[in-house]
């Protein structure tokens, strides 16, 4: 039986994501997603009012520019806090980072899902693992400092 639970775990991921057939990157992304994202953004990304903004096609739009890709890896991997605003409402929760928590790969795995999760209408680069070790190579006192502007 010992074998069998991360098995009958895998099972359970894959019916509760709805991603039957899916790769193992794939599968490995949604498990991502739901631990370290999802826990506050929810399973279906819209947030939570005033305390986390939704994830939606303004993360597409911001990883179409070099500005914008950085960030996002900058704030998953370094977190934010205090308030920010985002299509037009105040938000003031604390996001930790949790991508240090993932290899380069994997958390370019985690951010292609999430961006064609919840930005499937926009047209964006994959993100590599090299990308990533790149970016995050770059000094940034916050990442906060990396926000793009056409976010307010």
């Amino acid at each position: 039986m010992r074998r069998l639970l991360p098995l009958i775990l895998l099972a359970k991921i894959v019916a509760f994501s709805g991603i039957a057939g899916a790769t193992e990157p794939e599968i490995a992304a949604t498990g991502d997603y739901q631990k370290l994202c999802g826990v506050c953004h929810l399973p279906d990304g819209k947030g939570i009012p005033g305390v986390y903004p939704p994830l939606n096609e303004r993360l597409g739009l911001w990883a179409t520019e070099e500005e914008g890709r950085a960030y996002l890896v900058k704030v998953v991997t370094q977190g934010m806090g205090g308030t920010i605003i985002v299509d037009g409402q105040r938000f003031s929760g604390f996001m930790p980072g949790v991508g240090m928590r993932l290899d380069p790969a994997s958390l370019a795995v985690l951010l292609n899902y999430v961006l064609l999760k919840f930005a499937p209408e926009v047209d964006v680069q994959p993100y590599t693992g090299r990308e990533i070790e790149r970016i995050r190579s770059i000094e940034v006192k916050n990442a906060r400092d990396l926000r793009p502007q056409d976010s307010s």
